[in-house]
């Protein structure tokens, strides 16, 4: 068969369904300049009334002085599908079709012009309308050598005049756009600044991109450069970075194998007397093999030394830096986000890019980020970047996006959150606890009657258990939210002996000398039942520090159910025995309901607290 052209229609409604919207449809066209070696990127916004913030916008024009496309690029680069020889290996593309996906994403009339240093100016015309009604891909119209007529008809000259003085470079403009990019200027400013500004990590050959009207309005973008590079005096701590490999694996069940090449050392156990680290170093690299998780394994177990790196092809090789950002920083990292996107509150986690382009940001990769109540804990993140041909076992998508769910190669995403939790831990432990809210740092406690209790010791005298149970008890309210209200209180009951763990809060005894402590004997028959529930008695905290954490945690309703489970939870703690504690942590872990996030924080904390 000759003169095979595929049908237009289907293929318009294909792109339009792959997830695009004004914002990535930007990007692909800025990725074309970039590939093209641009310095210089500039984006026209025109509008309706050009002194009115508030007016519709008309046009969308990307102009470059890159090495731009002859005739035949530039009908290649038209076509769905057509594979780019000589492919650089930092090249953000993969599947040849994200420019046209841009261009249909965007509006219905596109014209691009472009010239290679001392060819000639080509270009090429395509009205969407048409192309569906002839059900043809083709372009409406294509020029293999400009003529005045052309210029004349699709351009305002004001537009390109300065890029008709350039050697090189690609015009492109889009009119008539669909519904989903039409907008106010002010808007359309916004989302393409901070866009972009939070896409790139750096900026090859330097290139400079400046966003105008068609009048004085003008504004540099600059990448927001949220990991760090060469600022690590923003950092709270040094930066960790450390080596993926991924090679083919040899059997249908062992489809990949990841090997990290680790070049420094880092604490992948936070031992208190003694941390296992791992060796390694820039002439003498070791190297360790992951596995996927099992049930009840530890971050720590699923990686094993390894003397000698597979011999089946390696797939690609996966660049990871772990950071903590200072608090003033990451206060200032507020404005660089337009105002209704969650990451202006919430910046904790992965961000993966893909060559020099992020496509997902602040990712958890399908499991829940431990104790989101501190700060600190809110300013840590992990860049991983990786090349365009592990995007099927990366997860990134057609659009050059991700879901923010578990990555396609289990044992890659276990491998990062192991990574991850292994330098966190450390960096928790080492960091200054700092509540999320600031207006907390300077709250006063509650009204009340003061504490009968003598003063509690220093913070430091705390051990890790200690400190844990301390925490806990921040967390609970002065006491337990009663079902229903008390015909009448319950008798006062002595401070309670340590409670057994995980068993429920047994029913009130009568008064009685606090025992000499002891292992905790059965509990004494009540004389007789309680006419109602009543409220529990507020529970003798084992030292805690008052912190603006545990105000803030008397500010909180807390359920019944909540409140029991936190009890248990504080029980499990004081358990010396470590293997009873792991058991019972266990399975207060399965007793959390769903959504419960303060409960599952609250063992998140533990761990982290004990480095269990």
């Amino acid at each position: 068969m000759t003169g095979f052209n595929p049908p237009f229609r289907g293929i318009y409604k294909i792109l339009l369904a792959n997830g695009y919207d004004f914002r990535s449809s930007m990007l692909e066209l800025i990725d074309n300049s970039l590939s093209k070696n641009a310095k210089n990127i500039r984006i026209i916004i025109a509008r309706e009334n050009e002194a009115d913030e508030n007016s519709p916008i008309t046009r969308i024009i990307i102009y470059d002085n890159g090495t731009a496309m002859d005739s035949n690029t530039l009908v290649n680069a038209f076509t769905i599908g057509h594979e780019k020889l000589n492919r650089d290996s930092n090249d953000i593309g993969e599947f040849s079709t994200g420019m046209k996906a841009g261009f249909f994403n965007m509006g219905l009339d596109i014209t691009v012009i472009s010239k290679v240093s001392g060819g000639d100016l080509v270009g090429l015309y395509a009205n969407v309308e048409a192309m569906k009604e002839s059900n043809s891909y083709a372009p409406t119209e294509i020029v293999n050598k400009m003529y005045p007529e052309f210029l004349n008809t699709h351009f305002v000259q004001n537009d390109i005049s300065s890029f008709m003085e350039q050697s090189s470079g690609t015009f492109i403009q889009i009119k008539n756009l669909i519904p989903k990019c039409q907008m106010i200027f002010s808007d359309a400013i916004e989302k393409i600044t901070k866009t972009i500004m939070n896409s790139y990590t750096v900026m090859p050959n330097n290139c400079k991109i400046i966003v105008t009207d068609q009048g004085n309005f003008t504004k540099d973008i600059i990448p927001s450069n949220l990991f760090y590079i060469d600022q690590d005096n923003k950092l709270e701590f040094p930066p960790i970075t450390t080596t993926l490999l991924i090679y083919k694996g040899d059997s249908i069940s062992k489809p990949y194998r990841v090997i990290e090449k680790n070049t420094t050392v880092r604490v992948i156990k936070n031992n208190k007397n003694k941390p296992v680290k791992t060796g390694g170093s820039l002439t003498s690299p070791v190297y360790y093999e992951y596995t996927a998780y099992t049930r009840g394994q530890q971050f720590h177990t699923n990686m094993e030394k390894i003397t000698k790196v597979p011999t089946t092809e390696c797939l690609g090789e996966i660049d990871i830096r772990l950071i903590q950002v200072k608090d003033l920083f990451f206060q200032q990292e507020k404005e660089y986000f337009i105002e209704s996107s969650v990451m202006v509150g919430d910046r904790k986690g992965f961000y993966f890019n893909r060559g020099i382009r992020t496509v997902g940001s602040a990712l958890n990769l399908g499991k829940p980020m431990h104790d989101r109540s501190t700060d600190n804990c809110e300013r840590q993140r992990m860049q991983v970047t990786f090349p365009a041909k592990l995007d099927s076992i990366i997860g990134s998508k057609f659009n050059k996006q991700m879901e923010n769910n578990a990555l396609p190669c289990i044992v890659l995403n276990d491998a990062l959150w192991s990574i991850w939790k292994q330098v966190i831990i450390k960096w928790e432990a080492d960091s200054p606890v700092k509540v999320k809210s600031e207006t907390e740092t300077t709250a006063a406690v509650p009204a009340g009657p003061a504490p009968a209790a003598p003063a509690a010791p220093a913070a430091p005298a705390l051990g890790p258990r200690a400190e844990a149970v301390a925490w806990l008890v921040a967390q609970l309210p002065d006491e337990a939210p009663a079902p229903a209200p008390a015909p009448a209180p319950a008798p006062a009951l002595a401070a309670p002996a340590p409670a057994p763990a995980l068993a429920p809060a047994p029913a009130p005894a009568a008064p009685a000398p606090a025992p000499a402590p002891a292992p905790p004997p059965p509990p004494a028959p009540a004389p007789a039942p309680a006419p109602a529930p009543a409220p529990a008695p507020a529970l003798a905290a084992p030292a805690p520090v008052l912190t603006t954490h545990s105000i803030a945690a008397h500010e909180r309703t807390t359920s019944k159910s909540d409140y029991d489970l936190l009890v248990q939870l504080r029980n499990i703690v004081t358990i010396a025995n470590t293997r009873d504690f792991n058991i019972l942590l266990a399975s207060a872990n399965t007793s959390i309901q769903p959504g419960n996030t303060d409960i599952y924080k609250a063992l998140m904390k533990i761990s982290s607290l004990l480095g269990e």
